[in-house]
């Protein structure tokens, strides 16, 4: 082939056309399905490509297989921890190649990466910085000498890789951090680059840019930041009564004009072109808040109320999650029936969202089930009340070792009813079709993209029963009034900016 195929022709092919085009010469273990022959096919003479494929239509097979037809010989898999089992998973069961994970202490992942033979190597984006990164120095003038990571590029001139996949690319979506930046170098000695996010944009098109620059070198959005901004964004000043600060938003059909550039690289099929997945159902389900609950939240919104007359609470700081004493979080832990102070948590005298959990649990669900939770708290709490109920479940958050064990008793075990799960660990690449419900307990901190992938755990290629979704929200007595829970859910519902929800409910309120 000369001419590059495009997005619209390989989808009008049918299975004949396919099965002329590649015959038996590629023997593929496993064999693909229409979406994936096609994207394979597009793939087949570019040296890049962003897969954005819906959570759930299988990138990884179209990922595996592209790289068997591009002919790479030494592959990195850049993923998060919680795809890295998926891809052990899909080369085991779909190829005969072997797979290296790069971990452990530095000084062995390294070693690792010199020593293994096989044609996989797995890492997460954190790993970067052990194996392509180097500590300096750093001096500002009247400041103490400190220290920061940087690429470093005598290690990444040495890589033997040929072929470069990001997974769950949206990782790499920030100019700031240390791992987009060592990408970049990554891809610009590759031979082939692969992309693959079914949740290319968290808050605006910036993601875009950051990828692209690092998937083609910026030959389709530019190699400048400063001018993509100055291009396709407008910068706006905020001020409150104390602060004044800058913000970029997107200009008139900006969306639409950077998605017309990155198309010639880019495949998206949406999860109705791929499979015929069952019915997904969505429902609510509002608790009433108890008077401590209505109490506290009066007194924390008060105070808020105060803060944002005098400039302390703004768009920017409402959500800020590295102070665990920060009022605003305060108003969904009430919600959830805890309150965390610094050094020590509060548990609440009752908790109508986990009476309704175990209701639901035990009278409406006949199978397994995912809940998820922000909190690690909340967690904790719902396991208690699970065990009160002689309820077996297994849970995945940061502070749980051994996930996979876990993930394979929920899979495996019919007596295992729950996986308790913190979207950070359980949101990303784990296939849960053994379940087919999910439930939402609390909300903050969780946007439209971690939803989508939470959900995308049980509907997804493989399931076979109707899924529920479920969201329990807390509920003012006085029903004319809206809560928390209830404005964040109508934001995340809408892809609206949570921080900026909150803000308004509190002057609402």
């Amino acid at each position: 082939m000369n001419e590059l195929l495009t997005q619209q022709q390989v989808k009008s092919l049918e299975d004949a056309d396919f099965a002329y085009i590649f015959g038996d010469a590629y023997n593929f273990k496993t064999k693909p399905r229409l979406h994936q022959y096609a994207t394979i096919l597009w793939a087949m003479d570019r040296e890049c490509g962003l897969l954005l494929h819906d959570i759930g239509t299988g990138k990884t097979l179209s990922a595996l297989y592209t790289i068997q037809v591009w002919k790479c010989r030494k592959v990195l898999v850049i993923c998060p921890n919680s795809v890295r089992n998926t891809w052990m998973d899909q080369i085991n069961e779909h190829t005969n190649e072997k797979f290296t994970v790069l971990e452990g202490e530095s000084k062995h992942r390294c070693m690792l990466m010199e020593e293994s033979q096989a044609r996989y190597h797995i890492v997460n984006y954190e790993g970067l910085k052990c194996l392509f990164a180097k500590k300096v120095p750093v001096q500002k003038k009247g400041k103490k000498p400190s220290s920061k990571y940087v690429p470093d590029h005598e290690k990444i001139l040495k890589m033997e890789y040929d072929c470069v996949v990001w997974d769950e690319a949206h990782h790499v979506g920030s100019s700031q951090t240390l791992q987009t930046d060592v990408s970049y170098h990554l891809a610009r000695f590759a031979r082939k680059r692969l992309m693959l996010t079914g949740t290319p944009i968290s808050r605006d098109i910036r993601n875009f840019f950051q990828e692209f620059k690092i998937l083609d070198d910026g030959k389709c959005l530019g190699g400048s930041e400063f001018e993509f901004l100055h291009t396709y964004m407008n910068r706006v000043e905020i001020k409150t009564r104390a602060h004044r600060f800058f913000d970029w938003f997107p200009k008139k059909d900006a969306s639409k004009m950077v998605i017309e550039k990155i198309t010639p690289n880019t495949i998206r099929y949406d999860i109705s072109e791929c499979c015929d997945l069952p019915e997904l159902i969505m429902e609510t389900r509002h608790v009433t808040m108890t008077a401590e609950q209505s109490n506290l939240l009066k007194a924390v919104v008060a105070k808020l109320k105060i803060d944002i007359a005098f400039g302390k609470l703004t768009v920017k700081n409402v959500l800020n999650f590295e102070n665990v004493g920060n009022e605003t979080i305060k108003l969904a832990q009430i919600g959830s029936g805890i309150v965390i102070e610094p050094g020590k948590v509060h548990v609440l005298s009752s908790n109508p969202k986990l009476d309704e959990l175990i209701d639901i649990i035990e009278s409406e669900v006949a199978g397994k089930v995912v809940v998820f939770h922000n909190f690690v708290e909340v967690g904790r709490q719902i396991e208690e009340r699970l065990r009160k109920h002689n309820i077996k479940f297994r849970s995945i958050r940061g502070e749980i070792k051994d996930k996979m064990k876990q993930i394979d008793d929920f899979r495996k075990n019919p007596d295992v009813k729950v996986m308790v799960a913190h979207p950070m660990s359980g949101g990303e690449g784990l296939n849960f079709q053994c379940a087919n419900v999910a439930i939402f307990v609390d909300w903050i901190g969780m946007g439209s993209i971690q939803r989508d992938q939470c959900i995308g755990r049980i509907h997804r290629m493989g399931q076979k029963q109707p899924c529920v979704v479920i969201d329990l929200l807390l509920a003012d007595p006085d029903t004319s009034k809206e809560t928390v829970d209830q404005r964040i859910h109508a934001s995340v519902s809408t892809k609206c900016d949570i921080s900026k929800a909150m803000l308004e409910w509190i002057r609402d309120y």
